[in-house]
């Protein structure tokens, strides 16, 4: 709803901040796809929002003075608290066991280390978007 609203009103994009985040939600919360409600939120809903806008970003970057556009992630020092367990992503035991701390450190390590990293620097530097 939010980017169609966006590109109903605004053909270009010069700056967008992710910065919405999930903090130790009960363990029981997941995403409707299964997903830990946090690693859900924090890395996948910001990935794929980035995504949605990256037509107007990208053509904001053609317009803007310097020729760039640019994503800001906003995170937390979290990170550096944690490793990736791809056991945590979805629902089961070593996510339980992992609890909610350790799992909101590691959507901000998913997110701020590789995700975007990859993301903005390997796939859409030759785009203008830097």
């Amino acid at each position: 709803m939010c980017v169609h609203t966006l590109h109903s009103k605004e053909k270009e994009l010069h700056v967008l901040f992710n910065n919405a985040a999930v903090m130790a939600p009960p363990i029981e919360m997941l995403t409707a796809d299964g997903y830990d409600l946090q690693f859900g939120t924090n890395v996948l809903g910001h990935f794929y929002f980035t995504t949605l806008l990256l037509p107007a970003l990208l053509l904001g970057g053609k317009t803007s003075g310097d020729g760039t556009a640019r994503v800001v992630n906003v995170s937390s020092v979290g990170h550096i608290l944690s490793k990736m367990n791809f056991n945590t992503f979805k629902d089961g035991p070593a996510r339980k066991k992992a609890g909610t701390d350790r799992l909101y450190f590691q959507s901000k390590y998913v997110r701020t280390v590789l995700i975007f990293a990859f993301f903005v620097d390997v796939l859409y530097a030759k785009r203008m978007m830097y």
